[in-house]
């Protein structure tokens, strides 16, 4: 019996622990504060730096110019919408003026024009007969009336025979200029569907064409350039440096040419109305032709040159109200002023007259 109660007390025991433990299980749980942050002392950053250098400052100034031809040609056709027939030349043919390089269809025209061509000779004929049967009367009709016996009733026939001639030969004259009028325009129908070369020189360019395709006006088809007048030309130059006879070196792929400025109306055939004002025209000697149309050069022109001075990167010197500074580190490390006078600035180089001395350090940043 004892042993029984001692039992039942060993489990009540276990029980009540059990229920003390769950219940500190669902009490709220002690808030738990974060560690404190770790305050870093910030990074100076310093600042950057040039030295004042002495050494040579020049003044260069770069012009580029293209090598082309000074007499081009671009070619189409005049009408709209004929059926294109031929294309004579290909690109690099050799080709003269006056050589047709191309035409439309003309079926159609060519019977037209041998049609009024005969008229025009059928025409010309009848007006020779008309004019030697009026020669021929008035020469009679002269006779008549300086011969004894003369009547004024057959010369009024000559009279009226002539008058009818001069009708007839009028009459065939104005047929004439109106069928001629006809021929002309046949014929420059025929131009019009023609593109016919008006300087010699080698193709260029061609436009391709199908079968089916038809003339277009605003369209360029052929394109002509005269080797005999390459140079090499420079846009928007600076007219001072470019005058008429000056001697120039043009630099291309690292070989260097020398060229002379020539005027825009040197070669004969070209006209100067038609040359851009704004651009410079240089001829060079290409005995070994190693220059191609479209190769582009370089010329440079030194301004000024000096030697041996002070001088500071361009971004290192500012300007304001017309005086110059530059930006140094004073002695407790702060950024300061120091105004200095400045004189050539080129080649991203200014010089330094008077303010700063060989080796001193100015903030560039």
């Amino acid at each position: 019996m004892i042993k029984m109660i001692e039992k039942t007390k060993i489990v009540m025991f276990l029980i009540i622990v059990s229920l003390g433990l769950s219940a500190c299980s669902l009490a709220p749980k002690e808030e738990l504060l974060p560690d404190a942050p770790i305050i870093q002392t910030a990074a100076i950053k310093p600042y950057q730096s040039v030295e004042v250098i002495q050494g040579d400052i020049i003044e260069r100034v770069k012009f580029d110019c293209t090598y082309k031809a000074f007499d081009t040609e671009q070619l189409s056709f005049a009408i709209n919408g004929k059926r294109i027939e031929h294309i004579y030349v290909s690109e690099g043919d050799y080709i003269e003026a006056g050589d047709i390089l191309a035409d439309l269809e003309m079926n159609d025209i060519y019977d037209q024009i041998e049609t009024r061509r005969k008229n025009i000779e059928l025409l010309e004929l009848r007006l020779s007969n008309e004019k030697e049967l009026k020669e021929l009367t008035m020469n009679n009709y002269m006779m008549i009336r300086n011969t004894d016996g003369y009547q004024e009733q057959l010369g009024t026939k000559y009279e009226l025979e002539i008058i009818n001639y001069e009708k007839s030969i009028n009459k065939i004259i104005d047929d004439l200029k109106i069928e001629q009028m006809r021929f002309d325009s046949l014929n420059q129908d025929v131009k019009d569907r023609q593109i016919v070369a008006g300087i010699k020189g080698i193709v260029s360019y061609v436009a391709s064409f199908n079968r089916y395709d038809t003339s277009n006006r605003d369209k360029n088809v052929i394109s002509i350039y005269d080797p005999d007048t390459m140079v090499f030309v420079v846009t928007n130059p600076n007219p001072d440096l470019f005058n008429v006879g000056d001697k120039v070196n043009i630099l291309v792929s690292g070989t260097e040419y020398e060229g002379i400025v020539i005027r825009p109306d040197k070669h004969d055939d070209t006209d100067e109305s038609a040359k851009k004002t704004n651009e410079v025209y240089i001829e060079v000697e290409d005995e070994a032709n190693l220059l191609q149309s479209g190769d582009r050069g370089e010329i440079t022109f030194t301004l000024t040159e000096i030697y041996d001075v002070l001088y500071l990167p361009s971004v290192a010197v500012h300007e304001e109200d017309g005086k110059a500074f530059v930006y140094i580190e004073d002695e407790g490390g702060f950024k300061s002023i120091k105004e200095v006078e400045i004189g050539l600035q080129a080649d991203n180089k200014v010089e330094i007259i008077s303010g700063l001395q060989k080796g001193d350090k100015v903030i560039i940043n």
